[in-house]
C-alpha cells in the first residue's frame, strides 16, 4: 500500500482526524461527535435536534469525508424544497470544501462536486422521487436534511439506494410533525436514534460564545419564556430535539377553560372590545363576543340568516371601543360598513398569513393562539356558555413540516363537533381585538375614531 493510500484508510477510519487536519475545524461539539459515531457504526442515524446545533454543519463535514475517502462514492443529499438544498446543506458543503487545509480537488458547483464519473456528490430537489432510484455504488451516503418535510416517496425511493453494510443514510431535522415518515423510522427500532439538544451547547452550558452562531444560553431563556416552559411542544421540538407529546394536541385545555369560567363575573358598561363572526345564511351562526373591562366577557349574542348590514348595525349599536370581525368571505361587507361609518374596526383574513409567520402557518392559528395566551396569562375570562366551551377545548392543532403551528381547518372541526365552531372563532377575535385595545391605552394613544379632534399633523 502506497503511502497515499495508507494517508486515505487512516482518514476513512478517522473521521475526526479529517475534520481537523483536511478541513480545518478546530472543534466539535459532544453531540455533533455522536452523530459521527453513529456514522461510523450504524447503517441508519436519526438525528431530531433543537436549533442553533451545528447539524448542518456536521452533515457537510461528513459529505466530504465520505466522499473523499471512498473511491467511487456518491453522496446523495436532499431536503424538503430546493431552496434548503442549495443554500442550506450545500452552501456549507462549498464553504468547507473552498476553505479546506488542502486541495482536495474535483468540480464543484451550487449542489454538485464531480471527482469522476462515477464518483460524485449531489443535491437533488424533491419533485422528482425516480431521480433517486437505481443509483448504486462502492458506497452510498445518503443525506436527508429538515428530514421531518421530506416526502414519503423521496423516502421510499431512497430506501433503494443505501443497502450494502458500507452504505449510510443520515436523517437530520428539527422534530416537528409526528405523522411524518422522519417520525416513524426514529421509532422503528431499525435506526440509531441521537437526539441533539440545544440545552445541551457548550454555548449554552458554558453562558458564553464558545461556538459563533450556535444557540446561546440567552436564546434559550428567551424560548423558554416564549413557548411556557419545557414542556410545551414548541420548546420540545426547537430546543430539545424531541417530538410533540403524544395526545397533547387540544390547544385549550379544558381546566384552563373551567379556571377562566370559574373567575366570570357578568359585565356592564360599554365593551372594551369585540369580536365577530360572519356568517349570512344556512345553519352557521353569526356570533358577536364582548369583551369588556377586567377581561369579563358577555354571552356570546348570535344570530341565523342575518344579513351583512343587520350584522354591522348591530355592532354599532353595540359600540366596542375596538372590533375585530372575521373578514373572510361575506365579512368583508360588514367591516367596509363599519369603516364607512368611522367605527373603530380591523378586520381579520383566517387563511392569510400570520404576523408571526415564524410561528404560525396563517392568522386564524395565530388569533387562537392568542386567545390561549390570554387565558394562561388570566387576562380574560370566559362567560357561562356551554357551547362556546365546547369550541375552546374542542379544536385541536399540530405543526408543519417548517415547525410551524398549524390549526386544524374549520371543516374539520365541523365534521367532528357536527357545527361550526363559530362562537370560538368570534372569541378569538374577541380577545385579540381586547388586546389591541390594552396595548393601545398602554401607548396612552386614542383609537382612530378620534383622531380627527386632534387636527392634522398631530402626534400623540
Amino acid at each position: 500500500m502506497t503511502d497515499a493510500e495508507l494517508a486515505v484508510a487512516r482518514l476513512r477510519a478517522d473521521p475526526f482526524l479529517f475534520f481537523r487536519d483536511a478541513l480545518g475545524i478546530p472543534v466539535i461539539t459532544p453531540d455533533q461527535e455522536r452523530v459521527v459515531r453513529s456514522v461510523l457504526e450504524h447503517r441508519r442515524t436519526a438525528a431530531p435536534s433543537g436549533h442553533g446545533v451545528g447539524k448542518t454543519l456536521i452533515a457537510a463535514a461528513l459529505a466530504l469525508w465520505f466522499l473523499f475517502t471512498r473511491f467511487g462514492a456518491k453522496v446523495i443529499s436532499t431536503a424538503p424544497t430546493w431552496f434548503q438544498v442549495e443554500m442550506l446543506l450545500w452552501r456549507e458543503i462549498n464553504r468547507l470544501h473552498a476553505g479546506a487545509r488542502i486541495p482536495l480537488g474535483g468540480k464543484p458547483t451550487a449542489t454538485q462536486i464531480d471527482l469522476g464519473a462515477e464518483w460524485f456528490a449531489v443535491g437533488l430537489s424533491t419533485d422528482e422521487p425516480t431521480r433517486f432510484q437505481g443509483i448504486h455504488a462502492p458506497a452510498v451516503l445518503v443525506i436527508f436534511d429538515e428530514a421531518t418535510g421530506v416526502d414519503p416517496g423521496i423516502w421510499d425511493s431512497s430506501e433503494g439506494i443505501a443497502v450494502s453494510p458500507d452504505d449510510r443514510f443520515l436523517a437530520l431535522g428539527n422534530p416537528t410533525d409526528p405523522s411524518s415518515r422522519f417520525k416513524s423510522v426514529c421509532d422503528s427500532g431499525d435506526w440509531n436514534v441521537v437526539e441533539i439538544s440545544s440545552e445541551n451547547h457548550p454555548n449554552v452550558l458554558e453562558r458564553r460564545i464558545v461556538i459563533p452562531g450556535a444557540a446561546t444560553h440567552e436564546w434559550v431563556q428567551e424560548r423558554l419564556k416564549k413557548y411556557g416552559g419545557r414542556d410545551s411542544d414548541e420548546y420540545r421540538f426547537r430546543v430539545l430535539g424531541k417530538w410533540p407529546k403524544a395526545g397533547s394536541n387540544v390547544l385549550i385545555p379544558t381546566s384552563l377553560v373551567e379556571d377562566a369560567a370559574a373567575r366570570w363575573v357578568e359585565p356592564s358598561g360599554r365593551p372594551d372590545a369585540a369580536g365577530c363572526d360572519v356568517a349570512r345564511y344556512g345553519m352557521d351562526e353569526t356570533v358577536i363576543v364582548a369583551i369588556h373591562e377586567g377581561g369579563h366577557p358577555a354571552r356570546p349574542e348570535t344570530r341565523q340568516g342575518q344579513n351583512t348590514m343587520e350584522t354591522a348595525g348591530q355592532l354599532k349599536a353595540l359600540n366596542a371601543r375596538r372590533t375585530h370581525v372575521d373578514d373572510t368571505g361575506v365579512g368583508g361587507g360588514v367591516t367596509d360598513r363599519l369603516s364607512e361609518q368611522e367605527i373603530p374596526v380591523e378586520g381579520e383574513n383566517f387563511g392569510e398569513r400570520a404576523r408571526d409567520e415564524e410561528r404560525f402557518v396563517n392568522r386564524r392559528t395565530e388569533l387562537w393562539w392568542g386567545a390561549r395566551d390570554a387565558l394562561v396569562t388570566g387576562l380574560v375570562t370566559v362567560p357561562p356558555d356551554p357551547t362556546l366551551i365546547a369550541d375552546l377545548t374542542s379544536v385541536r392543532y399540530s405543526f408543519d413540516s417548517k415547525g410551524r403551528v398549524k390549526l386544524e381547518s374549520k371543516d374539520d372541526v365541523k365534521k367532528r363537533l357536527k357545527r361550526s365552531p363559530d362562537r370560538g372563532d368570534a372569541y378569538a377575535l374577541a380577545v385579540a381585538a381586547y388586546v389591541d385595545q390594552k396595548h393601545q391605552l398602554d401607548l396612552d394613544i386614542p383609537p382612530p375614531s378620534e383622531w380627527a379632534e386632534y387636527g392634522q399633523g398631530a402626534t400623540f
